[in-house]
């Protein structure tokens, strides 16, 4: 029933109990849907239905962004396990990218593709133990002033390229990329 079932994520002190769980609010039943010492992101339902997708991943030493893994139950009021789509058992998955945690996935009208967004990883500037400088420089012929420049380039680094996974054949198509950054999903998905 709509509205019955609710979900939520664990992020516990040194990670014990992390996970996504699941209550019933008609019976108060809980349970956990899925369970591992790494963070979870972008918990998100199907609209008016008992789907649900989250990312799971840690984050490399070294590295910017999160090694995800994709999990979707088609019914998660069940005790059916999640597909799972894990980039780095895939081959054909682009090389040095990963399940971005800056894109929440979102499902298609149908619940078959659950759509996500890829990054490449980035290495983490090293950490410095010198006080940082904190200097903006604008120029008066900048087309843009500093504050919006610093907005876009907040929003530049969290882009992602657009990218469909299908739960049926368990494999994810590129849909964006470099050349054409953005796309929107037809109504249907």
């Amino acid at each position: 029933t709509a509205g019955s079932l609710l979900a939520y994520t664990v992020d516990a002190a040194d990670r014990l109990g992390n996970g996504a769980y699941i209550i019933n609010l008609s019976s108060g039943e809980s349970r956990a849907l899925d369970t591992s010492p790494t963070e979870y992101a972008g918990l998100n339902w199907r609209d008016s239905s008992s789907s649900l997708a989250v990312l799971r991943g840690d984050k490399p030493k070294g590295k910017e962004q999160r090694d995800n893994v994709l999990l979707a139950w088609s019914d998660a009021a069940t005790a059916a396990p999640a597909v799972e789509f894990d980039p780095t058992q895939v081959a054909a998955f682009p090389h040095g990218f990963v399940l971005s945690e800056y894109a929440t996935p979102t499902w298609s009208k149908g619940g078959s593709r659950v759509f996500v967004g890829i990054k490449e990883q980035d290495d983490a500037p090293p950490k410095s133990t010198e006080p940082q400088a904190n200097l903006d420089i604008w120029h008066w012929k900048d087309v843009e002033l500093q504050s919006q420049q610093m907005i876009q380039i907040n929003q530049l680094r969290h882009a992602t390229f657009d990218a469909a996974f299908s739960l049926a054949s368990k494999k994810l198509v590129q849909l964006a990329d470099s050349n054409m950054k953005t796309t929107t999903p037809t109504a249907d998905g």
